[in-house]
């Protein structure tokens, strides 16, 4: 017998297990729903952090007048020791962006202009001009060639060249140039500004 505002007591059945009312399981069912809820925006936050790696990605419009300079491959990111294990002897190479909006690449490796292609083992010099676009919610250099050329193997078939290509803009002291890579997952080459371009 139970009285108004109290619990009914718990019965078993034959297997040994705690009946539960409708209720009780209502509520466990919205208790599992939010647990998986959290876990997803975990994983989410999780997975956004470390996509980026070591550094942020620019989110707010950038100031032009900063973005002009020499950048070069940062040895002390994960995306320099990818890219050796990858068969890129020379990591030298450098992106100089000008303040009249042309720019220059020297040695920059080619998976960086085939970006989710893959690595193919050769480098890309080359110049033309260069802005600032949006996408989604970041900011990117686009890179349009006027002139390119590619050194190194060509035994296996490379992938169309681009004609033009984004390069997604970090945040810090200086800003960054971050090239989308893909090994299996997604990764960044991170260049760091390390200089001024006349």
């Amino acid at each position: 017998m139970s009285y108004a505002g109290t619990p009914p007591r718990p019965t078993f059945n034959q297997s040994g297990y705690t009946a539960v009312s409708g209720s009780q399981r209502d509520n466990v069912s919205l208790q599992m729903k939010r647990r998986i809820i959290l876990l997803m925006a975990l994983l989410g936050f999780c997975g956004c952090s470390r996509f980026e790696g070591m550094f942020s990605f620019l989110r707010d419009p950038p100031k032009i007048d900063r973005l002009p300079g020499v950048y070069a491959l940062d040895r002390d990111v994960y995306s320099y020791s990818s890219l050796k294990s990858e068969g890129y002897t020379e990591l030298s190479g450098t992106i100089t962006l000008r303040a009249d909006g042309t720019f220059s690449i020297a040695q920059i490796p080619d998976c960086c202009v085939f970006g989710e292609y893959g690595f193919f083992g050769g480098y890309f010099d080359g110049a033309g001009k260069w802005s600032v676009e949006k996408s989604s919610s970041v900011y990117n250099v686009r890179l349009e060639f006027a002139q390119k050329h590619r050194t190194g193997p060509s035994s296996t078939k490379l992938p169309v060249e681009p004609s033009s290509f984004p390069i997604t803009i970090t945040k810090g002291e200086s800003y960054g140039l971050a090239f989308p890579l893909f090994d299996g997952e997604f990764q960044f080459a991170y260049y760091r500004k390390g200089g001024n371009a006349g």
